[in-house]
């Protein structure tokens, strides 16, 4: 999590960090590519981080649902216009 701008529980912030609405655009590609299978998000503690942060998280895996949800849309749209 310490890639991300902004994040509140990072130790230190790095040089050329991303912003939260591009990890947002990441995890909607993310999720749209069918050869990611695996979702992991780590160094996440609850105890630790603020109520931003978490919400930050929740994005990313609902953006990540959003890329997959469009991709079976894709799927099933070309099947239905093929059946035609």
């Amino acid at each position: 999590m310490e890639v991300i701008k902004f994040f509140a529980g990072c130790a230190y912030q790095q040089h050329g960090t991303i912003t939260n609405e591009e990890i947002l655009e990441v995890m909607m590609l993310a999720g749209r590519n069918p050869r990611v299978r695996v979702l992991d998000i780590t160094e996440f503690n609850p105890s630790f981080e603020d109520y931003n942060s978490s919400l930050l998280i929740l994005n990313m895996v609902y953006y990540y649902l959003l890329g997959r949800a469009n991709r079976w849309l894709v799927i099933l749209y070309s099947i239905i216009s093929w059946a035609k």
